[in-house]
């Protein structure tokens, strides 16, 4: 009947991908780098790219980094290791322009 479903959420991360220039790809492997927030997971950022972009994640490296000027601060920095390359749509304004 009228069971309440199980929703799932997922919290407000800011997740960023490096440009695509910089994922590597060795055999069927593909590196891909990401800047995340400092207080996010392994495990919650490979469950992130798995529901939201569907990329198939191998594993997770992460390293705190400090912010330049201020060694108060930091950010994470993440080495994920994909199945296979995620399709990334070309960065706006580098097509090819005619000339008049």
């Amino acid at each position: 009947g009228d069971e309440p479903r199980a929703m799932r959420l997922i919290p407000n991360w800011r997740v960023v991908m490096l440009h695509h220039e910089f994922v590597k790809t060795y055999g069927n492997q593909s590196l891909a780098t990401f800047i995340i927030e400092p207080r996010m997971s392994k495990l919650e950022l490979k469950e992130y790219l798995r529901k939201v972009y569907s990329l198939n994640v191998k594993a997770v490296n992460t390293v705190n980094l400090p912010k330049k000027g201020n060694s108060s601060k930091v950010f994470k920095k993440a080495v994920v290791i994909l199945d296979q390359p995620p399709k990334i749509p070309p960065r706006s304004g580098s097509e090819q322009r005619a000339e008049p």
